[in-house]
């Protein structure tokens, strides 16, 4: 008896706790804000919402910034908005997603995308490569900063054999990934054929020089894009096989929040495309193009 005594008591006082802290919320709410008292935070979230500007006086997000100052110091209006750069990374702040599996989903790609990423910067280190998008410092070799140049015009050949390295490593990587994913292919064999048929053409590079290109760049340039030729057929063929199997399959239909079975292998292929297009123009004369050179960054925009 006095135990549930007791549970009565303890519900008695969670409902009254839950109804006082609602109506502290709401007097907060529609009070007025510290930082602008013709405002309450019901309005300012209500502007969010809406995704409508929030003009008005511009109050610093952060007193140390000089951009902050500077607007706060002009006599124009100013918008203020909410783009959750410093909030938690929880569901209760996805201004994106209106249910909690699609922020999981979201998450679930971003910690793949991070994985990825960091077996590409790792495996490119091991090879010895420079930043994808800046100018390789001195200490990684002359063969990246390599131009050939004759009458006709200038091969920029370090540049191209970086861009189709990067791409090589991208190409392991995520052969890896899928393929642990997803088992029923092997890709050991092709991710080994791959590397063997990299190596050759920056031997091949290396032998260049800023007047004479090696006459062995263009027959191994030949011989990896017929690896990846074999590559993408294989792979075709396996997705094309796994969609006949699916589609045959009386199953029910997949609501879970994973990708498609497919979806790994197409970056694959997506990442091979884009490899194939270096290859075919990889000893053409370089176009004048006032963006050609390097990024002052290592950032791809």
């Amino acid at each position: 008896m006095a135990l549930e005594t007791s549970q009565r008591e303890l519900d008695a006082f969670v409902r009254d706790e839950v109804i006082r802290l609602r109506k502290v919320g709401e007097q907060w709410l529609d009070a007025p804000w510290d930082e602008d008292p013709m405002r309450t935070p019901r309005g300012i979230i209500n502007l969010e919402r809406r995704r409508q500007p929030n003009g008005g006086q511009f109050h610093p997000i952060d007193p140390d910034c000089p951009c902050c100052q500077a607007l706060a110091e002009m006599p124009s209006i100013g918008f203020w908005h909410m783009d959750g750069c410093n909030m938690d990374d929880l569901f209760a702040f996805a201004y994106y997603h209106e249910t909690i599996e699609s922020w999981e989903r979201d998450q679930a790609d971003y910690r793949e995308f991070s994985e990825q990423m960091d077996q590409e910067w790792d495996l490119a280190k091991e090879w010895g490569l420079p930043p994808q998008y800046s100018e390789p410092p001195s200490h990684f070799g002359d063969v990246w900063r390599l131009i050939v140049q004759d009458a006709t015009g200038e091969i920029p050949l370090g540049k191209r054999l970086n861009k189709v390295a990067h791409n090589v490593v991208s190409l392991v990587v995520q052969l890896r990934i899928a393929a642990k994913h997803d088992a029923g292919l092997v890709v050991e064999q092709l991710i080994e054929t791959l590397m063997s048929g990299y190596a050759p053409l920056r031997q091949a590079c290396e032998e260049s020089t800023d007047q004479e290109l090696s006459w062995d760049v263009q027959p191994n340039v030949t011989r990896l894009l017929a690896v990846l030729d074999k590559l993408t057929t294989r792979l075709e063929r396996y997705l094309s096989e796994s969609e006949e199997d699916e589609s045959a399959a009386d199953s029910e239909p997949d609501f879970s929040p994973q990708p498609p079975r497919g979806f790994r292998w197409r970056k694959v292929l997506h990442v091979g495309k884009e490899l194939r297009h270096i290859l075919r123009s990889f000893t053409d004369i370089a176009d004048e193009t006032p963006n050609d050179g390097w990024y002052a960054d290592d950032v791809p925009f």
